[in-house]
């Protein structure tokens, strides 16, 4: 099984991944939903979790 990204684990990371790059944060967020079904697709998962993954992004930590 492989690891869990570490901005699931830790809310801080987009901040801070944001931060590092200098990226727009808006853009950043456009794209959790595309991030949340990627990582739906790797784990297999139910179609419950599709859903869970892009509310958990999308409603994450502002940064």
């Amino acid at each position: 099984m492989e690891p869990r990204l570490p901005s699931l684990k830790d809310a801080r990371s987009i901040g801070a991944l944001v931060e590092g790059y200098d990226a727009d944060p808006a853009e950043v967020r456009a794209w959790f939903p595309l991030h949340a079904a990627e990582l739906w697709f790797a784990e297999a998962g139910p179609p419950e979790y599709l859903h869970q993954l892009t509310e958990r992004l999308t409603r994450g930590p502002a940064f």
